[in-house]
């Protein structure tokens, strides 16, 4: 499972470091089955980087990297 958590984790880092390059304030939340049911209600949500753009939750809202949040452990 550690190698599982690194992994997704490090592609999110990725992901996000993307859309910081090509300037892009919003990011889709992957969608995938197998999803824990308190995460499976994010999947294919749009999400504001910057939280600038109130129509969006941004990634805290999410709790992006916590342990029970978005990208936390598996």
């Amino acid at each position: 499972m550690l190698v599982r958590t690194i992994l997704n984790q490090m592609t999110g880092e990725i992901s996000l470091a993307n859309a910081k390059d090509m300037e892009q304030d919003l990011m889709e939340i992957s969608a995938h089955a197998g999803a824990r049911p308190s995460h499976a209600e994010w999947q294919g949500q749009i999400v504001s980087l910057s939280d600038d753009n109130t129509k969006y939750l941004s990634l805290d809202d999410k709790g992006y990297g916590d342990v029970t949040g978005f990208l936390g452990a598996n």
